[in-house]
């Protein structure tokens, strides 16, 4: 399983079953904003995560920031799918109208809140918050281009 983190660089990590799970759910999560989002015309993270938020959080048990993390990954995917659309109506393609927004590939934009990368005996650790007290371990395996930024990381400059 690959993992990508936001700003920085991939990691290998060894498939844990937990992680796919919540993987999963949060996928399910943004897929259910979305097609709530297009039916009632709300777009925005904000709005979503209100509409949502008592729901998920009594469905799902996870993290509440994972709810607010969807949301605005939804609201992402919606801005991007209305700037392809307002990009087709001003070409004039005759190729299709863009697909409706979908969250098909098992990732997740995570919060400061939910994981952080410790050092641990050597190597890089990160640590991902599920539910309330409980968060999985995954060890990262470093790519040979990121060992530099890794060891700048660990001598904290």
């Amino acid at each position: 399983m690959n993992v990508s983190l936001i700003r920085s660089m991939r990691f290998d990590i060894e498939s844990d079953e937990c992680l796919v799970e919540t993987l999963n759910v949060f996928r399910d999560m943004v897929n259910l904003m979305l097609e709530y989002g297009l039916e009632n015309e709300v777009y925005s993270a904000i709005d979503l995560e209100k509409h949502f938020w008592d729901t998920f959080r009594d469905i799902y048990g996870l993290q509440t920031h994972y709810i607010t993390s969807a949301a605005r990954y939804a609201a992402g995917l919606f801005k991007s799918y209305f700037g392809q659309l307002k990009a087709w109506d001003e070409l004039g393609q005759q190729t299709g109208e863009p697909s409706s927004p979908t969250q098909k590939k098992l990732c997740m934009r995570l919060q400061t809140m939910l994981a952080h990368l410790e050092l641990v005996d050597g190597s890089l650790e990160l640590h991902v918050v599920t539910k309330p007290w409980e968060h999985v371990r995954l060890v990262l395996q470093v790519y040979q281009y990121a060992e530099p930024l890794v060891e700048a990381w660990k001598a904290k400059t």
